[in-house]
């Protein structure tokens, strides 16, 4: 009785030293599954937390009785272990478990919109077409920023544009110039407009630039003149004259005497008279009519003799003392009138080229009689001369 009192002893002796020298991850526990034991550990026939076996590179590698029971190990990531997965419960929402694994769930569609989860953009918002602007893998229906641009779509006036940060939005609609297809609202697309970010509805271009008068701040007409020291911006005037000092130039002043009476309507356009007589009811005020008893006298007409009376109403143009009926040279002064060949024209208007007819010696009643001048009769036939 002894001898067994002193053997049952030394085993209980044994099995405590040999319990202290195992690692504590050898040591088992009870489970009923997997996720009952610990790290790098399985639930060995639903029993026991056993440690995770040897390297395999498929399933046939793994052992399929291990201490006696059958464990049925299947190989994951290259080591033998019990399968990770009792039924779905223990996967991620988006897998299921098939054959001891958790695998994607390729019919699973949590949103319904005929996209399995696996492979949809935004799995809990119906996006059937998938569309993701910036590909980033987040479809538009969930993605709060659509164009990566680090501004949210809800603040981003080109949700879908990514213009480094840049919110210029030149018309005012809430639309970013970068995506506006009109972005000075001027009814022009961007494409064709001369002025996309300045509002032009006619397109003006003077100079035919390709640059819009309303956004050429150089030189819209193109007169080597600065527009913003052009009196006429859109009009070429090298000269920049400006007749009444209102600083409009000429070319583009609708009043040009300042009298308010508009060029069109006015009857002096260069000279004030807001009155707009006109005595002799020529079309020219009396302010400009040299003549203003008798049509014609514009003060800007030529004035051939210098006398201030313009040509159109002067009786002697060439200022010769001969009134204009009766000078025998209208436009060259001539006192004397002299008619050497008696054809009505003054010699000092008649040109030397070419055969000189003698109208006198075909015609002798026509004669100087006096300082007179008497005409040609031009009524009476020509005889020509014998040849004898």
């Amino acid at each position: 009785m002894k001898t067994f009192n002193l053997f049952a002893m030394i085993v209980l002796v044994f099995l405590g030293i040999l319990s202290l020298s195992l690692p504590a991850a050898a040591q088992t526990r009870e489970c009923q599954r997997n996720r009952d034991c610990g790290s790098g550990q399985y639930c060995s026939n639903f029993q026991q937390c056993r440690t995770i076996g040897a390297s395999c590179r498929a399933d046939g590698d793994c052992p399929r009785v291990v201490d006696g029971v059958r464990e049925n190990q299947i190989c994951i990531s290259n080591v033998c272990q019990l399968p990770s997965c009792d039924s779905n419960r223990d996967c991620p929402v988006t897998e299921i478990c098939k054959d001891g694994r958790c695998v994607v769930n390729v019919e699973a569609d949590r949103d319904r919109d005929g996209v399995p989860d696996a492979l949809d953009t935004c799995p809990s918002i119906p996006n059937p077409g998938q569309s993701d602007w910036d590909e980033d893998r987040t479809g538009d229906a969930c993605d709060y920023d659509d164009d990566n641009d680090a501004i949210p779509d809800i603040d981003d006036n080109c949700p879908k544009y990514s213009y480094a940060g840049i919110m210029a939005d030149t018309d005012g609609d809430g639309k970013g110039d970068f995506c506006d297809a009109d972005a000075d609202n001027d009814y022009v697309h961007n494409l064709v407009d001369n002025c996309p970010l300045t509002r032009n509805e006619t397109q003006d271009d003077v100079d035919k630039d390709g640059l819009g008068d309303a956004c050429d701040d150089n030189d819209a007409d193109d007169d080597e003149i600065r527009d913003d020291q052009d009196n006429c911006p859109k009009i070429k005037n090298r000269d920049q004259n400006d007749s009444d000092s209102d600083g409009i130039g000429d070319v583009c002043d609708s009043d040009l005497d300042n009298d308010r009476v508009l060029n069109y309507e006015d009857n002096c356009v260069d000279l004030a008279n807001n009155g707009q007589s006109d005595s002799d009811r020529d079309g020219f005020g009396d302010t400009c009519d040299l003549c203003p008893n008798q049509a014609g006298g514009y003060y800007k007409e030529p004035d051939m003799d210098g006398d201030r009376t313009p040509d159109s109403c002067d009786f002697d143009i060439d200022g010769d003392q001969i009134s204009n009926e009766e000078d025998n040279c209208r436009i060259v002064s001539n006192e004397d009138q002299a008619d050497s060949d008696c054809n009505g024209r003054g010699d000092a208007c008649q040109s030397s080229d070419g055969p000189r007819i003698d109208y006198c010696r075909l015609n002798p009643e026509n004669r100087t009689i006096g300082p007179v001048i008497q005409r040609p009769d031009f009524s009476k036939p020509l005889r020509l001369p014998d040849n004898d």
